[in-house]
C-alpha cells in the first residue's frame, strides 16, 4: 500500500515537473488588455504563427481577460521583447490548424491542458497588426 502511494506521488511529480518544463521552455507572450477604469492588465498566453498570422487561444470561454478582449479588441502583445499594438479577431470556435500548431509547439503541456479543459470550449483569437493611427476614439477634436 505504501509503495502504491509513492508510485502515485512520483507519477504526479513526473507529470507536473514535465509540464512545468514544457511550459517554461515554450514561448509565453504577454497580452495587455484594457481595464474598464482605463488601466492595463497583462495575461500570459501561448502564441503560434500560422500562415503569417499570430494566434493565441483562450482555454476558458469565460476567462476575464477574454471578456476584456471582447469589450475592447485593441491590445498590445509583448513578444520577444517587442510590444506591438494589435487588434483581436475572436472566433468562437477553435480551429483545428491552430490546435495542431499549439500541440507541435507546446507538446506535453498542451496535451495536459486538453485533459484539464474541453478543447471544444477553446476560443481562437487572431491578433492582427495595428498602427496607432488605426485606433479610433470617441473623443473628437
Amino acid at each position: 500500500m505504501v509503495i502504491a502511494r509513492w508510485a502515485v506521488v512520483l507519477g504526479l511529480f513526473y507529470v507536473v515537473a514535465g509540464v512545468g518544463v514544457d511550459f517554461l521552455s515554450g514561448e509565453v507572450a504577454e497580452l495587455e488588455t484594457g481595464d474598464p477604469r482605463g488601466g492595463a492588465l497583462q495575461t500570459s498566453v501561448w502564441v503560434v504563427d500560422l500562415s503569417g498570422e499570430v494566434w493565441i487561444r483562450a482555454t476558458n470561454p469565460d476567462a476575464l481577460w477574454l471578456a476584456r478582449l471582447r469589450a475592447d479588441p485593441d491590445v498590445r502583445l509583448l513578444r520577444d521583447g517587442v510590444r506591438s499594438p494589435r487588434r483581436a479577431l475572436i472566433l468562437d470556435d477553435f480551429d483545428d490548424q491552430i490546435a495542431l500548431a499549439m500541440r507541435e509547439k507546446y507538446g506535453r503541456a498542451d496535451a495536459v491542458m486538453a485533459w484539464m479543459r474541453d478543447p471544444g470550449d477553446y476560443v481562437s483569437i487572431r491578433l492582427e497588426p495595428l498602427r496607432e493611427s488605426d485606433r479610433w476614439s470617441e473623443s473628437y477634436p
